[in-house]
């Protein structure tokens, strides 16, 4: 049976102004009432993408960060800090500790893993209406297994949802991958958010990014009182990005494959934190790619580290790829070139005209804020190192 929606500033909530009630109490005795079920009456409210101011009023924005420990999430926490209401509460959660330098001050930390059962008490206990799901691995990593890849991003975001609505959160914002669309040749370019999502099953990430999607439109089609905004983003950088979100392009030899380009979508970090805090002000609700006018290719990126760049003949390239995973020395063979030549670039039409931001940089301004702010940090650090007792 579908489960009936309740709007947020609908019955449940005037009956918890008038009582002092939380809303999930407001909610049960609403449904003992009407018999609508537990929570929820049978209430249908259209909403539009644009949405609809979050909360009761202007001064109860109630937000949870879930991955909030990285650069990105502290910036998603600094502009909710700049652009909320004088009175709101952030709840940040991580799986690892914050350190001190990281902490902002009136905002709420928990060390808590994405996949933890304790995630909905945590939720509830501040009455979250929001939250924003950035624990999902950016970009493929090494060494980790397909087993662990899987549990955090798949069954770490079916936590993340399953928690919400256990805590009575109304909106969730989703930082996915342009990976979902999957690396093939008849992929359009650039790949607009109605193309079918063909995240390829020999490539780990991909496919766990199109299962995660897959996942979110079941949650939507069974509880549209859970409202859902998805960014499809490209590769995230800016200057203060690690280096292990950022591993592709820190390559010594990068590797070409001889008649093709291999290209990327970028977006800046300090873009995608601006649409997140927007979409949670605004209550935006949709599916959205997120990336910056243009691309950049291998050879830029080899050209701006100083990394050596070849190019290699398709059938060289598979024979030597296939010959390296038969002796265990990389994770793909020749499927890889598919990854090489084929990667999703990314269309932002939708983003500029319905959702309503233009990204501030191209991509290849992007990439050059992410490699000056990456020089300063070990120009930083080696100026340390040398007057250890400063």
């Amino acid at each position: 049976m579908e489960r009936p929606f309740l709007a947020r500033d609908g019955p449940r909530a005037a009956l918890g102004r008038a009582t002092g009630w939380p809303t999930h109490v407001a909610g049960a005795r609403i449904a003992q009432i009407t018999g609508a079920g537990y929570g929820y009456t049978a209430l249908r409210t259209p909403m539009s993408v644009r949405g609809e101011q979050l909360g009761d009023d202007a001064a109860t924005q109630r937000v949870a960060i879930v991955g909030a420990g990285d650069s990105l999430g502290m910036l998603v926490i600094d502009r909710l800090i700049a652009k909320g209401p004088p009175s709101q509460t952030i709840l940040a959660i991580d799986a690892g500790e914050f350190p001190s330098e990281s902490r902002r001050d009136g905002v709420i930390y928990e060390a808590l893993d994405v996949r933890s059962a304790e995630l909905s008490e945590r939720l509830r206990l501040h009455g979250i209406q929001s939250v924003a799901h950035l624990a999902a691995t950016r970009s493929p990593v090494p060494r980790m297994s397909a087993h662990d890849h899987y549990s955090i991003d798949v069954d770490g975001t079916h936590n993340v949802m399953e928690a919400s609505l256990m805590a009575d959160v109304s909106h969730v914002v989703v930082l996915g991958s342009s990976a979902a669309y999957g690396f093939r040749a008849d992929t359009p370019q650039p790949v607009p958010e109605d193309m079918p999502l063909r995240g390829n099953d020999a490539f780990v990430f991909a496919r766990h990014k199109r299962l995660i999607e897959e996942s979110l439109s079941r949650f939507r089609a069974a509880h549209p009182e859970l409202v859902q905004l998805v960014f499809r983003a490209g590769t995230i950088l800016g200057e203060d990005t690690a280096d292990a979100d950022a591993r592709p392009f820190l390559a010594p030899v990068m590797i070409g494959v001889s008649g093709y380009e291999t290209k990327y979508s970028l977006v800046l970090d300090a873009d995608v934190a601006e649409c997140i805090v927007l979409g949670i002000r605004e209550r935006r609700h949709g599916v959205f790619n997120l990336a910056a006018d243009g691309v950049v290719t291998a050879r830029d990126v080899a050209r701006l580290t100083g990394a050596r760049y070849y190019d290699m003949p398709a059938a060289l390239l598979a024979a030597g790829l296939a010959l390296s995973k038969t002796c265990r020395l990389t994770s793909y063979g020749a499927e890889y070139l598919s990854f090489l030549i084929n990667r999703p670039v990314l269309s932002n039409v939708v983003l500029k005209r319905d959702f309503g931001f233009t990204p501030t940089l191209t991509a290849q301004e992007v990439l050059d804020v992410w490699w000056r702010g990456r020089e300063r940090r070990r120009a930083s650090a080696s100026d340390r190192e040398a007057r250890p007792g400063a």
